[in-house]
């Protein structure tokens, strides 16, 4: 069995990150991206040197790029087999079907399936073992500096203000 060696690979790029379902920049399009999970799956290839058993077949969709481009959303499916994945960005996915066991570099183990939630931070890795073809939903976010972020919460603040709409609309992210 591999073991948890950076130096086997870089943390997965995820191509086309930033762009919509239609292969274009989501900027400039409508209030919402519409989609369905099971149109236009394409290969999506898991690093050779990654793969420790098996033969897994992974294939994926991007649905949607925020207008500022840190975050996307993405289906993927894999088949089963065991492999090794680095997280060069933020990743939360929700297990829409089949299932697999996550092993950390630590040995920790954990048996996802549909129903599973499950945050990677950037710069993480994990062993995905798949016993049943995988579905997923995965929002991938680009972490920014603390810094930046609070300075991101100060203007959404003095928008607020500004516009005399005292609060937010929506869910809060605050804690």
């Amino acid at each position: 069995m591999k073991n948890f060696d950076r130096s086997a690979g870089e943390a997965r790029h995820i191509e086309g990150l930033g762009r919509d379902v239609g292969g274009r920049s989501s900027t400039g399009r409508g209030l919402l991206v519409v989609g369905h999970a099971d149109a236009g799956l394409t290969a999506s290839p898991i690093p050779v040197d990654w793969v420790l058993e098996g033969d897994p077949v992974a294939t994926r969709l991007i649905h949607s790029t925020s207008k500022d481009g840190t975050a996307t959303t993405v289906v993927w499916e894999c088949t089963p087999g065991a492999f090794n994945w680095f997280y060069g960005v933020d990743e939360t996915i929700h297990i829409v079907s089949g299932s697999a066991t996550l092993t950390e570099p630590n040995g920790a183990t954990h048996y996802i399936s549909p129903g599973s939630i499950v945050y990677f931070p950037a710069g993480s890795q994990a062993r995905w073992e798949v016993h049943d073809t995988v579905r997923k939903v995965a929002i991938f976010r680009r972490p920014m500096p603390r810094a930046a972020g609070l300075v991101m919460r100060t203007v959404d603040a003095i928008r607020r203000a500004l516009s005399g709409k005292g609060r937010r609309l929506g869910i809060s992210l605050e804690a």
